[in-house]
């Protein structure tokens, strides 16, 4: 583990519907983690909890770990890019703006600030204290970096728990995100084909998806 850095991830860029959330981390150093490797792809675990891309993980398994990481990191935070926010600017800049929330947040609680930014795959412009050179984007790193792969737990179970919600209003009940989380599944499309799109969905990319 890299310490007094910041992991940061994002979660639901390719979705048709819902927002972009974001996670940022900062883990203390007062955890030991035991990392075993398999195919190449590393798992961290402590106290019977594993924290790994949150991809890699089941449901249960993300639940434990976001648990864990909630109450026993240094610090966190989230950062959502609204939909709003999407169908305005674009993916990216809501993206980034999310980021930068998410940052913010875990940056407030007045210790010392983490010396960089380890991010999965992209630069976040426009950081206050952290600008490019203190920035380190890595391919893949929600795969192998500790911090990014945290953070990628946090942020899929704070989405993931708010399109489940979503799914249960009476107005987006037939789109199925209990279950697609918003993301363009065959039953997805076939819904918004037949019953049109809501407030929560991303307009560009269906135009690009649905004719």
């Amino acid at each position: 583990m890299t310490e007094f850095a910041i992991g940061l991830d994002e979660v639901g860029r390719g979705a048709l519907a819902g927002p972009v959330v974001t996670g940022a981390i900062i883990l203390s150093n007062t955890h030991q983690f035991n990392c075993e490797v398999r195919n190449n792809i590393p798992s961290w675990k402590i106290n019977g909890i594993t924290i790994r891309d949150s991809k890699l993980l089941s449901p249960l398994q993300r639940e434990r770990a976001n648990e864990w990481l909630i109450a026993n990191s240094a610090s966190h935070g989230i950062g959502v890019g609204s939909v709003v926010r999407i169908n305005k600017w674009g993916i990216i800049k809501a993206t980034n703006f999310a980021f930068r929330s998410a940052i913010k947040q875990a940056t407030t609680k007045g210790n010392p600030l983490p010396h960089k930014l380890l991010i999965d795959a992209f630069f976040v412009p426009n950081v206050e204290n952290y600008p490019k050179q203190k920035q380190e984007a890595i391919v893949h790193g929600d795969r192998l970096i500790l911090e990014i792969a945290a953070a990628s737990i946090i942020a899929k179970v704070y989405r993931d728990t708010l399109m489940k919600k979503l799914s249960v209003e009476e107005e987006y009940t037939e789109y199925l995100w209990q279950k697609n989380k918003g993301y363009g599944t065959k039953a997805h499309i076939q819904a918004i084909k037949k019953f049109g799109t809501t407030k929560q969905h991303r307009l560009l990319f269906i135009r690009k998806i649905v004719a």
